[in-house]
């Protein structure tokens, strides 16, 4: 542009000037002249530019656009339900500290809330219109708006402890904590309350701002250390009541309070020989009669004896004989979990925390049991096996749910030979029985290579017209041993799943698709992908309206789905540039899910934890934390894509306790090509350059390794062939590894 300017400035200084002929002539060479240096110098400018790189850059109506986008929340451990049939959510919190809400009808998150790190939910419940949580072991109490999960209240029940080892053990000791909604306005504010405990604190909180009505030190009103774990309201009564045993002998105290004031009115501690619960009985629950009667029901320590607590006899001063035990049936084994059942909103757990209904997990089976009013004694109404593998229930039970037909819970069963789950629906009855009314159809996939087994399960009961009737419907909400979490419909199918074990998911790796099968496959589907003429035409006049920013939000989200959608970069085979790729993740527990990096869609997916292992032994016992790129010694093409995934357990056959189950996996289809499982804790992989195959697409995917002992004195060749053994030998001078100290923050023994 500055050339032809000065090239136009000359011309109109020629014609311009008022000069004789030879003044003209001369003036017309001057300006010939520097035309030609204009011109060879804009030359120049463009050899330069010619060699500078290009540089690339994106539309405005690109940026902040991705190709595909997913949350998770984790793995569920507490639900409750709450809108219409048409507007259902399920609201979750997990194990990792997060509180979400659930389209119900179709699995899509609405909204999430990330607790900090270490503050994890102990109790989720719906109560006056309210989503409350109790969390940090009792310490926050929170109510959030079940609309936008936005923030409505917080509590600070009590202030820690600054960090120390006696602090963490005196934590450790106060596993009491609960939350009780009374359905009722005790202090005649206007408002429902809420009874909570914590830390030996009982306190009555409104239900608008939680702001407490009064708080009672109610632990440290007895002459000796006690742990309260649960509390009630007698209906009879009205008085409120607070269960837990004593720090040194495990003896069964109780203490009863007024319930406007907070003042303790009665108290007592059991007396007599071997009355010793322990400091931590399991699953204590409360069975409140009609007529005053409070049992206090559970397992002890050893879970070989269950016991029962008369608790209005042993406030009333009667301390010996208020406590009787019983062996637990041989069926069930020895309790080692033990829970109680509470409900997931108001009315279900008010009668709920008073139904003395608990789950056993023995070593032999599993059982619902409900505490008897009359005398306390557990009542063992369902059992179930263990599911394989001898650590698990073959049943998940339910929370309390609230319907037509009374207060029950549900039972999702897991048959894991027929890879199927079956849903029977139970009723709390008031007079203590629990009757069946409804058994589902069973529901596919379940296999143990699929989900494994039921882990927890949570009911909505719904009513709908059929017949011209109004029938209560059932829908189970259940998380499997994988972390998935999945809708079930009462026809025997899966409505709707989440892929949660994805945000547990501590090792990823890429890897290749698979080829095409023949190269007119892959030309058919590259055509069959192929955006039509009206595809590509309305993209192009989208492009131009967001450009020119006229195009409306309706607009730009089309116009984001035809650039995800079209060509061929969603095609489940490989192509020539290597542009689509697998995204392989595994999880602690073993679930290994393959990803389309296109759109982000499963391609398959196993579950490594489910079953047994090579020994026949538990495969949830392990914790998979690797996984690494390998070839079988006998894949000799360039199209495989394997991987090495390795999980440790303890062992009391091993080496130092620890054993390691070395698993490889076909990439293509998920499809486990051999399992081996070793005596011994694999720290590291080392893989052995000499084994490398010579058409291997990276240099350390190798078809041997030497696996580093936790131990640090010794490496074992994998596999244990006689081609992995020579490459271990030929690559013995290039091979070395240290052992580290972390606590000394030393390198030592090195080892070749």
């Amino acid at each position: 542009r500055r050339v032809q300017a000065e090239y136009t400035r000359l011309i109109w200084r020629a014609s311009a000037a008022p000069a004789s002929s030879e003044t003209m002539t001369a003036r017309s060479a001057s300006i010939r002249m520097g035309a030609r240096t204009s011109l060879v110098w804009c030359l120049l400018a463009m050899l330069a530019l010619a060699g500078v790189a290009p540089a690339y850059s994106m539309h405005e109506d690109q940026a902040g656009s991705y190709d595909w986008h997913k949350s998770f929340l984790g793995e569920a451990t507490q639900a409750a339900f709450a809108g219409s049939k048409q507007n259902m959510r399920a609201f979750v919190s997990t194990e990792q500290g997060a509180i979400g809400a659930i389209e119900f009808n179709t699995g899509n998150l609405v909204w999430r809330y990330v607790l900090e790190d270490g503050d994890v939910v102990d109790r989720l419940l719906i109560a006056g219109r309210q989503l409350l949580t109790v969390s940090s072991r009792g310490k926050y109490l929170r109510s959030w708006s079940m609309r936008d999960g936005s923030l409505l209240w917080e509590l600070v029940t009590y202030t820690a402890a600054a960090p120390s080892a006696d602090a963490k053990a005196e934590r450790d000791k106060d596993r009491g904590v609960d939350v009780l909604p009374l359905g009722v306005d005790v202090d005649g504010d206007g408002d429902e309350d809420l009874l909570t405990l914590s830390r030996g604190d009982v306190a009555l909180r409104s239900l608008v701002e939680g702001v407490a009505a009064w708080s009672a030190e109610a632990a440290a009103a007895f002459d000796e250390t006690v742990r309260l774990h649960r509390v009630a309201r007698n209906p009879a009564t009205g008085k409120l009541i607070a269960f837990g045993v004593t720090e040194d002998d495990g003896a069964p105290a109780a203490i009863e309070m007024d319930p406007k004031t907070g003042e303790v009115t009665r108290k007592a501690v059991a007396g007599g020989n071997n009355v010793g619960l322990s400091d931590c009985p399991r699953g204590t629950t409360l069975a409140v009669g009609a007529d005053g009667n409070v049992f206090a029901s559970g397992v002890t320590a050893d879970g070989a004896k269950t016991y029962a607590v008369d608790v209005a006899k042993l406030l009333s001063g009667k301390t010996r004989g208020a406590v009787s035990f019983a062996p637990v049936p041989e069926g069930i084994g020895a309790v080692g979990r033990a829970r109680p059942v509470r409900g997931a909103d108001a009315p279900s757990d008010v009668f709920a925390a008073g139904s003395g209904a608990c789950v056993l997990v023995g070593a032999a089976g599993c059982a619902l049991a409900r505490a008897s009013t009359s005398d306390g004694t557990l009542e063992y109404v369902r059992t179930w096996p263990l599911a394989p593998g001898g650590r698990e229930c073959s049943a998940a039970v339910s929370s309390a749910f609230s319907s037509a037909e009374g207060v029950g819970v549900g039972a999702v069963t897991t048959d894991a030979d027929a890879g199927v789950a079956v849903v029977e629906i139970l009723t709390l009855d008031p007079d203590g029985a629990v009757k069946a009314v409804r058994v589902g159809k069973p529901v596919e996939g379940f296999a143990p290579s699929e989900r494994g087994v039921a882990a927890r399960a949570w009911i909505n009961a719904y009513s709908v017209k059929r017949d011209g009737a109004d029938v209560v419907a059932y829908r189970p909400l259940v998380v499997s041993a994988d972390a998935r979490l999945s809708l079930l419909g009462e026809g025997g199918k899966t409505l709707w799943s989440r892929e949660e074990s994805l945000a547990l998911a501590d090792e990823v790796m890429f890897a290749r698709l698979p080829p095409p099968k023949t190269a007119a496959a892959g030309k058919a589907d590259d055509l069959r992908v192929r955006p039509s003429f009206q595809e590509s035409l309305r993209t192009q006049v989208l492009a131009v309206k967001a450009r020119i920013k006229r195009a409306t939000a309706d607009e730009m989200a089309e116009l984001t789905g035809l650039r995800r959608g079209r060509g061929a970069k969603l095609l489940p085979t490989r192509d020539a540039n290597g542009f689509r790729r697998q995204i392989v993740a595994l999880s602690p527990a073993g679930a290994l899910t393959s990803l389309h990096n296109g759109d982000g869609r499963v391609l398959w997916r196993n579950f490594l934890g489910g079953g047994v292992d090579a020994q026949g032994k538990p495969a949830s016992a392990y914790t998979y934390a690797a996984v690494y790129r390998w070839r079988p010694s006998r894949d000799e093409s360039r199209d495989g894509e394997h991987a090495l995934v390795m999980g440790t357990a303890s062992d009391a056959d091993a080496s130092w306790g620890t054993k390691t189950r070395a698993v490889v996996v076909d990439l293509y289809t998920g499809e486990i090509e051999s399992d081996v499982v070793l005596p011994f804790k694999a720290a590291h992989v080392l893989p052995l350059p000499g084994a490398a195959h010579e058409h291997a697409e990276h240099a350390h995917e190798a078809s041997a390794a030497l696996l580093v002992d936790a131990t640090g004195s010794t490496a074992h060749v994998f596999p244990a062939t006689p081609d992995a053994r020579d490459a271990a030998h030929a690559d013995r001078a290039r091979i070395s590894y240290y052992t580290v100290d972390q606590e000394r923050n030393e390198l030592r023994d090195r080892k070749s």
